[in-house]
């Protein structure tokens, strides 16, 4: 940070690794939220889910309240159910889905072509029987 004005100083790369950065560490949160549901008892999340603060202490609801239950209800494929606990939660579900799609298929395009550009190659015999013999052994 530059002295006196508050901003960084980043070059273009630097920015772009630090969003990709952010948008894996929230995909990984995003992954456990979608997994959650099909791995633990719905008694369980149920329970770990803390009641709406909106709600506690200004009555009408927030856009997520509802959303762990329909959640839980899109992991048993009750989709109707699903929409009455939260009207926007098939929506939302759907766009973590395709999220993390999207970072599995930019995971394994970048796997490839890093696996493309590397290459472990060792010495050839010829280059080995040289080596030995310019040393005497």
């Amino acid at each position: 940070m530059s002295a006196g004005s508050g901003r960084y100083n980043l070059e273009p790369g630097q920015l772009r690794r630090a969003f990709l950065i952010v948008w894996l560490i929230v995909s990984a949160v995003l992954l456990c939220l979608l997994i959650a549901p099909w791995l633990s008892p719905s008694d369980l999340l149920h329970g770990m889910a803390s009641a709406c603060r909106s709600q506690l202490h200004h009555g009408p609801s927030c856009p997520l309240c509802g959303m762990t239950t329909a959640f839980i209800h899109i992991s048993q494929g009750q989709f109707q159910e699903a929409l009455a606990a939260n009207k926007f939660s098939l929506l939302l579900y759907f766009l973590f889905v395709a999220n993390e799609v999207t970072v599995l298929w930019i995971a394994c395009t970048r796997a490839a072509r890093l696996l493309s550009h590397w290459k472990i190659t060792g010495p050839s015999l010829s280059e080995e029987g040289q080596h030995l013999t310019n040393t005497g052994g």
